[in-house]
């Protein structure tokens, strides 16, 4: 299993921000409150799941993704055994050439990447600082920083 991690803030932020349609899990993400709560509860089942399974998993950042997409991505192959070419470097011209991407961050997906969408939440800092204690253990875990003066 493959799991992407992200700084908690900008994954609420990312979270709040998106106009899902509403339903009643998505509803969860209408306030930073039961959002919080809900990222909170999701990566300590994650947690608790992963340890009691195995490791047969690769958690990788997504800020080392931007950062250093094709050793991040040669990790990737190299876990599910695979030898890739090139083609993975287009997922943007795949994204736009395909008729129906139905992910929520489609303006996202079919774009190179770019590392605007890191640390954005130290714009919001002050509406998101107050939920740092109940994200401090998942964001230790995975080394992030909480505070807005370790940027």
């Amino acid at each position: 299993m493959i799991t992407p991690i992200r700084h908690p803030f900008d994954v609420l932020l990312s979270c709040f921000k998106q106009n899902f349609s509403s339903h009643a899990f998505n509803d969860l993400l209408l306030t930073l409150d039961s959002a919080t709560a809900l990222y909170k509860t999701t990566f300590e089942m994650w947690l608790y799941f992963k340890e009691r399974v195995g490791e047969n998993f690769l958690e990788i950042k997504y800020e080392d993704i931007v950062q250093d997409f094709d050793n991040q991505m040669q990790q990737v192959f190299d876990f599910i055994g695979i030898e890739a070419d090139d083609s993975y470097k287009e997922f943007d011209k795949f994204a736009r050439e395909k008729k129906h991407v139905t992910s929520a961050s489609k303006d996202q997906v079919t774009q190179k990447l770019y590392k605007g969408s890191i640390n954005t939440w130290h714009n919001y800092a002050d509406k998101l600082l107050p939920y740092a204690p109940q994200l401090e253990s998942i964001a230790a875990h995975y080394g992030y920083s909480l505070s807005f003066d370790d940027k």
